[in-house]
């Protein structure tokens, strides 16, 4: 919601958000509506979604959805069509990385958060399963 109302003024923007709670898709709506925000709010889970995507993504991003390992399932080919990935990460971003590395090839940067507190982005432009033919052992969901 945030990246929608940053690009408010720019001409042909567009944020996709995807929010699996009715009454929170339905706050996401009528906060577009409001502020005149270049957004779509879709009803549904994102595991559901991503495959749907056509076109080019500049970037996913996701705060309190899922364990990194799970993130960087759902954005892998996302990220391999050129998009990059960011995503909020709090105190526990280390742990998260370890974890992640067992099935995931990436290279990860982290920025610290402007926002106080111990919270951490982590920004990755390359997204590859360490097993490919084990895509059981980094669930989607």
């Amino acid at each position: 919601m945030v990246i929608a109302c940053a690009l408010a003024e720019t001409p042909g923007a567009q944020v996709y958000l995807v929010e699996r709670n009715a009454k929170k898709a339905a706050f996401l709506r009528e906060a577009l509506r409001i502020t005149g925000s270049p957004g779509t709010v879709h009803l549904a889970d994102i595991g559901d979604n991503v495959e749907r995507i056509t076109g080019p993504v500049d970037c996913v991003t996701a705060r309190a959805l899922a364990p990194l390992h799970q993130l960087l399932g759902f954005a892998e080919p996302l990220v391999g069509n050129g998009a990059k990935a960011l995503f909020l990460k709090g105190q526990d971003v280390e742990a998260e990385l370890t974890e992640a590395t067992k099935y995931w090839n990436i290279d990860p940067q982290l920025h610290a958060s402007r926002t106080g507190g111990q919270g951490w982005i982590v920004e990755l432009d390359r997204i590859e399963r360490r097993n490919p033919s084990a895509t059981a052992m980094a669930p989607r969901a």
